[in-house]
């Protein structure tokens, strides 16, 4: 793994007062000394803004920004069939499939995982092939299905969901859910044990029990949407893996 001290590597300051000042607040290109606006470094081993020309896409792509770990996002499910590209410097994200970035080289088995989302028009109750429907962040254990996703979603019912392979396993009420506000979500996952603690849904706790989040579950960081019909687009920003 490249020490980020070496690495170029950028996040604005508003990028971090928004993450709770987790995220480098300085431009980094060789030196070991931090510019005068951050206090201290917390390294950070993949960060996204998504910045790019309308209807670029990210399958194929690196990730930009903060790419310690050399990723490349990969298309999970049917997202290619349903459209995946940049707007307005916002991932959008259609109907019934997600993307990921590998992080098998992240060698901690804690780390936290965050993103900005947004249910946007994705609608439609759950079915028993997707019983899941919303905008997730989470992890795949590889290429494939989105039956395989592990992670927290914003579900399209108004509230925040822990799903295991593909199987929603607890869901709790969203305060105020709108399918259009922004939510910033973050969790941290300990790859040891397969639990999750510390999930955080725009400043609110949220507590759920669970011992999926193993390593091999977890070898691709991404997202997750799920709509009844196409057409219809979920969005992400501030794409983050961080300790």
């Amino acid at each position: 793994m490249q020490n980020l001290l070496t690495t170029t590597a950028y996040v604005t300051t508003d990028v971090n007062a928004r993450h709770g000042g987790k995220y480098i607040a300085a431009y980094l290109d060789g030196h070991t000394t931090l510019t005068a606006d951050a206090a201290a470094l917390v390294p950070v081993y993949l960060y996204d803004s998504f910045t790019g020309a309308d209807n670029t896409g990210m399958v194929g792509k690196p990730v930009s920004g903060v790419n310690t770990l050399g990723s490349t996002y990969i298309a999970q499910g049917n997202i290619m069939g349903y459209g995946e590209h940049i707007v307005s410097n916002t991932y959008t994200m259609g109907a019934d499939g997600g993307v990921s970035a590998d992080i098998t080289r992240l060698s901690p088995a804690t780390f936290t995982v965050s993103a900005k989302m947004s249910v946007g028009s994705i609608t439609g109750a759950d079915s028993a092939t997707n019983p899941y429907r919303g905008v997730g962040l989470g992890f795949y254990p590889g290429d494939g299905g989105i039956d395989k996703f592990v992670g927290i979603t914003v579900r399209t019912n108004g509230k925040l969901g822990l799903v295991e392979s593909g199987t929603l396993k607890n869901e709790q009420a969203i305060a105020g859910y709108a399918a259009t506000n922004w939510y910033t979500l973050s969790y941290v996952v300990n790859t040891g044990t397969g639990s999750i603690s510390n999930v955080k849904l725009s400043g609110i706790d949220y507590t759920f029990s669970t011992t999926a989040f193993t390593k091999a579950a977890c070898a691709r960081a991404g997202f997750l949407s799920s709509a009844d019909a196409g057409g219809k687009f979920s969005f992400v920003d501030d794409f983050a893996v961080s300790p």
